[in-house]
């Protein structure tokens, strides 16, 4: 399914970008070294929701059988993949209308996830001190408070960088979202609500595994595998 999705998001790239290429290399060029950063971005991301699965920051320490085997990764990685494809198909089309609403509709959750992002850092920075676990729980070794330093300064950097290139590649957008400095911070908040990041709650937690169907406008419809 993620393949198929990313191929969908290859080809409505080309559509807008084929005609770039000849018209406007620099240009091209430039939308090509945004595309690079934004995969960059997008694994950084998926990355983090993995590493957080069963995860109590406050306590240093994961629950056992916590790890979702690379779902969390995937889920995170489709929804990144559809919003890209109404990127392309709005860049192809020249038409705001929906992307300029759904930019707006997502700065909530987007603040939301820039906020657990935050949060993940300061306390791998300076990780809780070692104290006793509950049973059906591992402390985090200092090598996973690394990867979630990492991972977290490789979002929180992402975010804004990507939103500043595009809104420089793209001034009819900048003027859609009311100015510079709004499309700056709309977009920033839009990169992070392409996937939705939470710490796990103390104790024990039931997880459910069931189906489930995503609409997004247009013709697209992505059938995702939910773990809740």
């Amino acid at each position: 399914m993620t393949e198929c999705v990313r191929r969908r998001m290859v080809s409505d790239l080309e559509a807008f970008l084929l005609p770039l290429q000849a018209a406007s290399p620099p240009r091209f060029s430039a939308w090509m070294t945004s595309q690079a950063d934004w995969d960059r971005f997008t694994k950084a991301l998926a990355s983090l929701k993995e590493a957080l699965e069963g995860v109590n920051l406050a306590e240093g320490a994961r629950r056992d059988g916590s790890s979702s085997g690379g779902a969390a990764f995937t889920l995170c990685e489709r929804s990144a993949l559809t919003e890209r494809i109404f990127l392309a198909r709005t860049l192809a089309s020249g038409d705001l209308t929906w992307f300029v609403a759904r930019v707006e509709s997502v700065q909530g959750h987007g603040q939301q996830t820039r906020d657990v992002v935050t949060g993940v850092r300061r306390h791998a920075e300076k990780p809780p001190k070692p104290a006793a676990v509950e049973d059906g729980q591992r402390r985090l070794a200092p090598s996973a408070w690394q990867e979630l330093a990492a991972g977290a300064k490789a979002v929180e950097d992402g975010a804004p960088a990507l939103a500043e290139a595009t809104c420089a590649l793209w001034p009819q957008a900048v003027e859609a979202l009311g100015g510079s400095a709004a499309c700056r911070d709309k977009r920033t908040h839009y990169y992070f609500a392409h996937c939705n990041l939470r710490e796990s709650p103390p104790g024990p937690t039931v997880t459910k595994v069931g189906s489930a169907t995503e609409r997004t406008p247009g013709d697209l419809q992505v059938s995702v595998s939910l773990v809740q």
